[in-house]
């Protein structure tokens, strides 16, 4: 072939490729020194090491890990806003709601006091807790509630229906003392408020409490006849000789 005059390229060079480069014994001791008394972190001296092992062109002043380099790095990564041109004036930032308290959700349901009152009254009362409103807390609140239109006749016949009413709730306690097996021991104190009420009853409405039919008629024919209870006698009693 002919030579037409192109310049020969070297191995391992042309326009993408640096040529390689072989340095001396000198070059490497003094870039050791260099190394040692200068301050460069640990990446900066491998890179140095590779470039005098594989004969690369040592690194510029733009050396990876150095400061100039960093500053870079980090001003890419820094996202500077832009700041607004005047500042917010006080009625803007309580019209905003900057100020406001959060809105408390409580996260437990609300209880109803009322009921919670019945409860603690048919325990401390009964020694149980009924869910159901008694009767006589029923009466209590509807006497309470209603407007006392009519005096006289209609607050009698109330206290009458009260008063039965406190018989029935006596008599359906009895019935369970008698099915857990303890009727003794309230038996003869639940009988005598029985008979006491029922007085009661025949002072405030004579007429009404012979006419009654129903449960007035069975509670008069089983406990009625019974007197107030009887006192024990003196000689009963053992007292100490105060002679």
């Amino acid at each position: 072939m002919e030579n037409r005059g192109y310049p020969s390229v070297f191995k391992g060079g042309g326009l993408y490729h640096n040529h390689k480069v072989e340095y001396s014994s000198e070059t490497h001791s003094l870039i050791k020194r260099l190394l040692d008394e200068s301050k460069l972190s640990i990446l900066q001296r491998k890179t140095l090491q590779n470039s005098l092992k594989n004969g690369d062109p040592l690194p510029g002043p733009g050396l990876p890990g150095s400061r100039e380099s960093c500053k870079k790095i980090c001003q890419k990564q820094i996202l500077i806003r832009p700041l607004t041109s005047k500042r917010r004036t006080q009625e803007a930032i309580l019209e905003s709601g900057a100020y406001e308290p959060d809105r408390y959700f409580s996260t437990k349901l609300p209880k109803d006091n009322e009921k919670e009152k019945l409860r603690l009254q048919n325990l401390m009362a009964y020694g149980r807790e009924e869910s159901v409103e008694t009767k006589e807390v029923k009466t209590r609140l509807r006497m309470t509630n209603s407007a006392p239109s009519k005096r006289g006749a209609n607050e009698k016949d109330d206290f009458f229906d009260h008063l039965l009413q406190e018989v029935e709730e006596r008599e359906e306690f009895l019935e369970d003392m008698e099915k857990l097996g303890e009727a003794k021991k309230y038996k003869e104190m639940i009988e005598n408020e029985i008979a006491s009420k029922l007085r009661n009853m025949e002072k405030i409405d004579k007429k009404r409490f012979e006419k009654e039919t129903g449960a007035v008629s069975k509670y008069r024919n089983k406990f009625h006849c019974r007197g107030p209870p009887k006192s024990l006698p003196l000689t009963a009693l053992d007292l100490p000789n105060t002679k």
